[in-house]
């Protein structure tokens, strides 16, 4: 790897890595939810549902909002 690849490959991480940051790790941005959790058929806690959240089955939708 020569300089310019590594700057080019760091960038890129950064720009990611920013990308992962603004994920907001809550039900609303969950696959198993609308309205409620269709994971476990109930209605979360209102605290998890903008997050953050400990719940193993939570899945991003990879839409940004």
């Amino acid at each position: 790897m020569n300089l310019q690849q590594l700057r080019a490959t760091k960038t890129a991480l950064k720009k990611q890595l920013l990308e992962m940051e603004i994920i907001t790790e809550g039900c609303h941005s969950c696959t198993h939810y609308s309205n409620y959790c269709n994971k476990f058929n109930a209605k979360p806690p209102d605290d998890w549902k903008i997050g953050p959240i400990d719940c193993d089955e939570w899945e991003y939708d990879n839409i940004p909002f």
